[in-house]
């Protein structure tokens, strides 16, 4: 992962970005559902695995923050 090389502060920049195209991600698979395009079990499929790596991501994010000392 190329984020583990970097030091914490642009670590942080680096997986907030990352938390954004993710979101665009979900956004994207959902219009593509709503087009027709997915049918119900690829769609959930899909949302499941994004949502897997967004909790993920997001344990990254907070630990990274709890080290610069962002959060308590």
């Amino acid at each position: 992962w190329e984020a583990n090389a970097l030091p914490l502060p642009e670590r942080l920049i680096l997986l907030d970005k990352l938390q954004r195209t993710l979101d665009l991600m979900k956004l994207l698979i959902r219009l593509v559902y709503d087009c027709g395009i997915y049918k119900l079990d690829g769609y959930v499929y899909r949302q499941e695995r994004l949502q897997e790596i967004g909790n993920m991501l997001g344990v990254w994010r907070k630990n990274t923050r709890k080290k610069i000392g962002l959060d308590p």
